[in-house]
């Protein structure tokens, strides 16, 4: 099933018709329709509007057997990767993985926020 036709699927399981679609994510309804039927494709930009739209992951749209959950995230770590590298990253089964061990993230405290963060700089420190 291509990206299309996942989104029409989520589309259709949420109620929305495309024009309820279209003025959640504010993107024209032809384009939508466009996108359903494997006429256009979305950016990672776009697609990312949509998943949020439709209460679900990026990963969802693009093959990942991820859990769909609500996408949640802050616009400002948006401008850190480049839509090719974001797309790259969910395409990478270890990258999926690894996310899913931040599940509970918020119940860490901050001694083992704080002992990650060091280990992924020495991590990237001795990696070059």
């Amino acid at each position: 099933m291509g990206v299309g036709e996942k989104i029409k699927q989520k589309r259709k399981e949420k109620g929305y018709t495309l024009k309820r679609l279209s003025e959640i994510v504010d993107i024209s309804v032809s384009f939508l329709s466009d996108i359903e039927n494997g006429k256009s494709k979305p950016s990672l930009d776009r697609l990312t509007d949509i998943a949020r739209g439709l209460d679900a992951n990026v990963s969802y749209f693009l093959g990942e057997e991820a859990k769909e959950e609500k996408l949640i995230y802050e616009e400002k770590y948006l401008d850190i990767f480049t839509d090719d590298e974001i797309k790259k990253l969910l395409e990478e089964e270890d990258f999926l993985q690894i996310l899913d061990e931040f599940k509970g993230f918020d119940k860490w405290t901050k001694q083992e926020k704080e002992e990650l963060k060091m280990f992924l700089q020495i991590k990237n420190k001795y990696k070059d």
